[in-house]
């Protein structure tokens, strides 16, 4: 239900600022934008990668994405989708044998919106505050999503023996919440550092502390993301605002707290460049 929630809010939120707060340049964006993610969200749930309420979720963030913020995040968003997407199906068959269809397995709601939250969040509050650093907060939230998601794919498939828990070094199977490895690691790097390549794509000030906040923001909150699958998820641990509001911290809620820090790693690290390299 919570995904359904962040749905109708997002969806509301979209459309308090198509009404009041978007000019009309701005709203012809916002519905191409609309169009376009519904049709690629509904290609993509016919395929079977996102389940109704995923493909839902999906269309709001491609909504705010290429209609709130433009091309430049969407050119991210897709980076991150495409890639991740087409390593998990070349490195899942040539190591299972199977069919990209037998292993491929739809996403829902709540996975959409753990990795795809914050960049949500910042692309809309960079639009209302224009604000460079709110924007590379969002690009550093999928610069994790990517981190983490190759770094998963990578470790799985090349390092099975490999594994190591991050908090106690102790010895582990490939895919045990908070284990790392060698090439899942350097994978990990690699997926950061892409989308911070694909950032220079784009005119900017100050364009490597950019590149550098964002790279360092995506890897740190990747290994993030180990530590509290170490530390938490693997130990059941729920997160509490009070005895009737509690959640266990699943993969889904470590998640969304990793690409949250690795935003704020981001921000914290641009300001201190931002001022350095001037």
């Amino acid at each position: 239900m919570t995904d359904r929630k962040l749905n109708f809010v997002f969806q509301f939120i979209i459309v308090v600022l198509f009404v009041l707060v978007a000019n009309p340049f701005d709203k012809v964006q916002i519905l191409f934008g609309l169009v376009l993610a519904w049709a690629v969200a509904r290609v993509i749930f016919l395929n079977k990668w996102l389940s109704l309420d995923g493909a839902w979720a999906a269309t709001i963030v491609g909504t705010v994405a290429l209609g709130i913020g433009g091309s430049e995040p969407t050119v991210i968003l897709l980076t991150f989708f495409i890639s991740s997407n087409i390593l998990a199906v070349l490195l899942t068959t040539r190591h299972s044998g199977s069919s990209p269809r037998e292993l491929r397995e739809r996403r829902d709601g709540i996975q959409v919106w753990s990795n795809a939250f914050w960049f949500v969040l910042f692309i809309i509050l960079s639009y209302l505050f224009y604000s460079e650093h709110l924007y590379l907060m969002a690009v550093a939230g999928i610069a994790v999503a990517t981190s983490d998601t190759w770094a998963t794919i990578f470790g799985i498939r090349l390092a099975p023996n490999g594994t190591r828990i991050i908090t106690t070094w102790k010895k582990a199977e490939a895919g045990t919440d908070g284990g790392i490895s060698l090439p899942g690691t350097f994978a990990a790097l690699l997926g950061a550092v892409l989308i911070g390549f694909v950032l220079l794509l784009f005119p900017r000030e100050n364009r490597y502390a950019a590149l550098i906040a964002v790279i360092s923001g995506g890897f740190s909150g990747c290994m993030v993301d180990s530590y509290l699958g170490a530390a938490f998820q693997s130990r059941n641990r729920f997160f509490s605002l009070g005895r009737n509001n509690s959640w266990p911290i699943g993969n889904d809620m470590v998640n969304w707290l990793s690409t949250g820090a690795g935003a704020l790693i981001c921000l914290i690290l641009y300001t201190i460049l931002d001022y350095v390299l001037v």
